[in-house]
């Protein structure tokens, strides 16, 4: 076993804390300060990009050979890639498995999680700056708030780096930029076809009510007919790890299955602020449609199949860019509501404590 630089089972509380820490200092702070720009700039400078520098830290340097799950399923990828002398190009997901095979001939394996957990901070990072400039930090903390942020990055790694790769791809104006990242993002997890999908479609329908109905019919349909979709989604999406879900062999990691009410309820968060802030607040911003949109549809595919073990893995897919759901509009106008930051307040610490909530068990 390797050195590490602290005690490493102490690895996901020194992770939580800071996260803990970070959120009540944004509330402490704006429970008497106005949202303006000219505060969340400042802000974002003093303790955004030292939040950043830590989270990046804690990702990219994690301690590799002490923590259990799929980690060991990258390590001993990664250490059989040494001694392959030749690529398979007729795998599915030749962008990151292309990359594991060139950075096993150059470097260690920490240097290769490195490299990934970079990556995947440093995407969500300047998609936030890409649609917020200065005022970046308020989107970004949101998005590790997502109770499921830090599990990504150690356990479903490739799911999480395709996410957070599509993420920054949708933050992009120029489209053929757009649609070669979400290109990539697919190489390294096919799963990202969904959203993609579900992004193209939003130039077909624009109408976020058609995709609110969906929504909601989706959670009978499932209720009712839930067997069905997911037989559906193994016919015409067959997959060794999918089928392994579909038969239950990952229970045992993923206890509570079955309608998971918790999840629809979290996930309701993000459907209830989009009609709020289009419909309600008169919030008019074809960006943010078409992110609500997407989010709709894809969060609605996710529910038709929720009863599948790991469904957590599914409902990532639409997860992964939630806090952009939920605060885009409050970050991108002044002045939408009244005492604005007390709503951002009241929003964070609900998104926040769902996720210290949910991991209560490590703190």
């Amino acid at each position: 076993m390797r050195s590490y630089f602290f005690d490493p089972t102490y690895y996901y509380k020194v992770y939580f804390y800071i996260l803990l820490i970070a959120v009540l200092f944004t509330i402490m702070y704006y429970i008497k300060n106005e949202f303006s720009n000219l505060s969340r700039e400042a802000f974002s400078k003093i303790v955004g990009y030292p939040f950043l520098f830590l989270v990046t830290f804690l990702i990219a340097f994690k301690p590799i050979y002490f923590l259990s799950g799929d980690i060991w399923g990258y390590i001993n990828r990664f250490e059989n890639s040494k001694t392959q002398f030749y690529f398979d190009w007729t795998q599915s997901e030749k962008f990151f498995g292309y990359f594991t095979y060139s950075c096993s001939k150059v470097m260690i394996a920490e240097f290769y999680f490195a490299i990934m957990g970079c990556i995947y901070v440093l995407c969500i990072y300047f998609a936030c700056l890409n649609w917020f400039k200065k005022n970046w930090f308020f989107p970004f903390i949101m998005l590790v708030c997502s109770f499921e942020f830090i599990n990504y990055a150690n356990n479903g790694i490739r799911n999480g780096l395709g996410t957070s790769i599509f993420l920054f791809g949708m933050s992009r104006n120029n489209i053929y930029w757009k649609y070669f990242i979400f290109y990539i993002a697919m190489g390294v997890h096919k799963s990202l076809f969904l959203p993609m999908f579900g992004y193209t479609l939003t130039y077909l329908n624009k109408n976020s009510i058609n995709y609110i109905v969906f929504w909601f019919i989706t959670i009978p349909l499932s209720l009712t007919n839930g067997e069905y979709f997911e037989a559906k989604l193994q016919e015409y999406y067959p997959d060794e790890k999918l089928n392994e879900y579909f038969q239950g062999y990952y229970d045992d990691m993923f206890a509570a299955t079955g309608f998971r009410w918790d999840f629809v309820a979290y996930s309701f968060l993000g459907v209830f602020l989009g009609w709020y802030y289009i419909y309600y607040l008169k919030f008019k911003d074809v960006i943010y449609s078409k992110i609500y949109n997407t989010y709709l549809f894809v969060n609605g595919t996710w529910i038709l199949i929720i009863g599948v073990s790991y469904t957590n893995r599914f409902a990532y897919l639409s997860w992964f860019f939630l806090g952009i759901v939920i605060t885009y509009p409050i970050v991108k106008q002044n002045n939408l509501i009244t005492r604005q930051n007390h709503f951002y307040i009241a929003v964070l610490t609900i998104f926040a404590g769902f996720c210290f909530f949910k991991n209560r068990g490590i703190l």
